[in-house]
């Protein structure tokens, strides 16, 4: 199940295109209304900044994105996403992901691998859904993702500030800011029956496959054991919340200690190999295959 963050993009008093700003919430509230009708929690920054207004947050951005900072930690979401329409001065038709790219602080490309893998799916999504094409760029970027270097901020020399004021919480929770279209070259798409409801299918499809409500595992490529199986780990073993080297640390093992796994996935590549058993128990973690004495095969 996903533990999910929706932020009304520019419905603050930071402003913003009237168009874009007027579109945003209408885009949350049917992803949140599809997303909890599938069985994921959600959360809406503007629905829980305590002004009791429930589409805008009386404050500027910065005043945003630390409560949405507070919320990441207080619920241990896994995601958030920040709600946009592209509104470049070319007009040029496109659907696209931003993810966080700083190398100079930790928070570069390949620190947040999952947070690309979710940018990428998302836009493929909403592009398939609405026929809205998906953006292509030259790395780092590609089609339909977006480096925050690549942005008129990040070219100037700057962050986001979304990516910067949630730092602190990047080893735990994927941030993407989605462009849903260009507010001018897409409009006769965006406003077209249905638009929302199709990009709520998308958020769907695109949640459900990272975070899955059966319990899985990332993008579905879970292998199970039947029945669980006992594991021995090396000394210096790390259980993660996640199959990522930068999700948090639930336990450190110690030499021939011994786990029970229900299965195991390919996800992040460590030392070449992609293999990660998921050990139950409460919270659950994930052990990486050069942790285990044991070989993860069915």
């Amino acid at each position: 199940m996903g533990r999910v963050l929706l932020v009304m993009g520019h419905r603050n008093t930071s402003g913003g295109d009237e168009p874009e700003v007027e579109r945003t919430p209408k885009v949350v509230t049917a992803v949140e209304r599809a997303l909890t009708a599938k069985g994921h929690t959600v959360h809406v920054v503007q629905r829980e900044d305590g002004d009791n207004d429930p589409d805008f947050t009386h404050g500027d951005l910065a005043t945003v994105v630390t409560r949405c900072a507070h919320l990441i930690q207080a619920n241990d979401l896994q995601v958030m996403i920040d709600v946009h329409f592209q509104g470049s001065p070319a007009n040029e038709s496109g659907c696209f992901g931003i993810f966080p790219d700083a190398p100079s602080v930790g928070d570069g490309k390949a620190s947040n691998p999952l947070d690309v893998k979710v940018a990428s799916r998302l836009a493929r999504e909403v592009s398939n859904l609405t026929g809205i094409p998906r953006l292509m760029l030259p790395e780092p970027g590609g089609p339909g993702i977006m480096s925050e270097r690549q942005t008129g901020v990040g070219l100037g020399g700057d962050r986001l500030g979304l990516f910067e004021l949630t730092l602190s919480v990047r080893a735990t929770c994927v941030r993407v800011i989605m462009e849903h279209g260009d507010i001018a070259a897409d409009r006769n798409i965006i406003d077209a029956p249905w638009f929302y409801q199709k990009v709520a299918r998308a958020y769907v499809r695109t949640v459900s496959a990272f975070f899955p409500l059966d319990g899985g595992t990332p993008d579905g490529g879970f292998h199970a054991f039947h029945p669980h199986r006992m594991l021995r780990t090396h000394s210096g073993a790390i259980g993660r919340r996640q199959p990522t080297v930068t999700a948090d640390v639930v336990k450190t093992y110690t030499q021939g200690e011994t786990v029970i796994a229900d299965g195991f996935v390919h996800a992040e590549n460590q030392f070449g190999d992609d293999r990660w058993a998921r050990v139950v128990g409460t919270p659950r973690r994930w052990i990486h295959q050069s942790g285990l004495i044991d070989a993860l095969k069915l």
